[in-house]
């Protein structure tokens, strides 16, 4: 059985209105789609079925889109900095629990600790309610 932690790439076209992928690392591997999100979907099952893993596996496939036409590839620039903005407030979002948590136990006030990170103090109420004092 293939290792369920493989990355799969496959190469995405846009045919006759519809979309055409290959799996790159699985020969064979091939599927179509009315849409994108059909076509992930029939992807992954390609890959459960080509690459032996079991029903339940989710894979990681890595789509290329072989496209010439500027606004698609526009749109798939602008998912791109989508994505990585999700992660960036994903990883602010995390770093603000864990200053208002320092600054929480060090004492300082809810209306402080959000005046120091730029958040409201009801903000703050919400990521640590425990620790601070409301003055």
């Amino acid at each position: 059985m293939a290792d369920t932690m493989t990355t799969y790439t496959a190469t995405v076209r846009r045919d006759s209105g519809k979309w055409i992928a290959s799996l790159n690392d699985l020969p064979g591997g091939h599927t179509f789609a009315n849409s994108l999100n059909s076509l992930r979907t029939a992807l992954k099952e390609v890959v459960i079925l080509l690459a032996d893993l079991p029903h339940e596996a989710t894979p990681d496939i890595r789509l290329v889109f072989d496209l010439d036409d500027p606004m698609l590839l526009n749109a798939l620039d602008l998912a791109e900095r989508r994505k990585r903005l999700a992660q960036e407030e994903a990883a602010v979002a995390q770093a603000t629990a864990s200053a208002v948590q320092q600054l929480a136990r060090a004492g300082y006030s809810t209306r402080d600790v959000a005046g120091l990170i730029g958040v409201t103090p009801g903000r703050v109420s919400q990521i640590s309610p425990r620790h601070l004092t409301p003055a």
